[in-house]
């Protein structure tokens, strides 16, 4: 090791994981979780927001990332093409999930929206989501998760 023209060996460790990610997720019904639509992304934790984002433009989608409700109103309003879907994390600081979703209605009464938080449901309907209600993801979500749930609810 270390000679000239012989290279250094090194080794590569990664953490294991139950879940092998296949490029497309193809559910049990045989269709593909993929999709071109727009998803205007709230997120406030900026790991969870890029490893999001990273998954839905894997499924075709266009992503318009935000961090606060605040900057995803301005993107809204900025934005030229059509959103399709708001996705976003119930508790936020500033502006909460639902607050945000109600004031994006204003301008698109039709916008969908999918809710995500690792709060319990107590802490998620205090914040003004009836889990039954309103279309509600759980985090930690898989990719595959992530998906089927986006496809239902912009297939409704």
């Amino acid at each position: 090791s270390g000679a000239p023209g012989v290279g250094t060996p090194f080794s590569v460790y990664l953490p294991a994981t139950a879940e092998r990610e296949l490029p497309i997720d193809v559910p049990a019904t045989g269709r593909p979780m993929q999709g071109s639509e727009t998803v205007l992304l709230v997120e406030d934790e900026p790991a969870v927001r890029a490893m999001t984002q990273a998954a839905l433009q894997r499924h075709g989608y266009t992503v318009l990332p935000a961090a606060t409700g605040a900057e995803a109103l301005r993107i809204a309003r900025a934005n030229q093409g059509v959103i399709n879907v708001v996705l976003t994390d119930v508790v936020m600081p500033g502006m909460s999930g639902p607050q945000l979703v109600e004031r994006l209605r204003e301008e698109q009464p039709r916008l969908a929206a999918l809710f995500m938080s690792g709060y319990t449901s107590d802490a998620v309907l205090r914040h003004g989501i009836e889990t039954g209600q309103a279309d509600f993801l759980q985090k930690p979500f898989s990719t595959s998760a992530l998906a089927a749930k986006l496809r239902q609810v912009l297939d409704r």
